[in-house]
């Protein structure tokens, strides 16, 4: 079966500001959290850093439409040097999943939240509501569909 997905370049990637304050977030909750056994096993390549980094870059570019889309990006040399450190294989990337407290990520994406919002532009109609973004996509089209509201 061929393939159906493009080859991106860096150039077709956005969003590389975010990643700084993330992994600010990432460093400071899971220096409190409680992490599986995993990571403290010196094979392990990935860590979960670099893992919710990538993730969080694939969010952020909807371009990247698959996960074996994602680790194909990681292979990119500014990614490497931008996000993940390394290339990441879809093996690696799918084994951290159940690994990860999805409450340590949960509180990763608050962190972030308050250290941006008093940066960001509030858009007035869309004050009253209490979203929760589900996919990178979203960023680009609630300004659009404020109206509706």
């Amino acid at each position: 079966m061929q393939s159906t997905e493009r080859t991106l370049t860096e150039k077709d990637l956005k969003n590389w500001n975010m990643l700084q304050v993330f992994d600010e977030a990432v460093a400071r909750v899971f220096s409190q959290g409680k992490l599986h056994a995993t990571f403290s096993d010196k094979r392990r390549q990935l860590s979960y850093g670099r893992y919710l980094s990538l993730f969080l870059f694939g969010l952020f570019n909807p371009v990247v439409e698959s996960m074996r889309g994602l680790c194909g990006v990681s292979e990119l040399k500014g990614v490497q040097e931008r996000v993940c450190g390394a290339g990441v294989s879809a093996a690696s990337f799918s084994e951290m999943q159940p690994v990860l407290d999805p409450n340590l990520l949960r509180k990763v994406f608050i962190d972030v939240m308050e250290k941006t919002l008093s940066s960001q532009p509030k858009d007035t109609r869309l004050a009253h509501l209490n979203l929760v973004a589900q996919d990178g996509s979203l960023w680009s089209a609630l300004p659009r569909m404020a109206w509706a509201e």
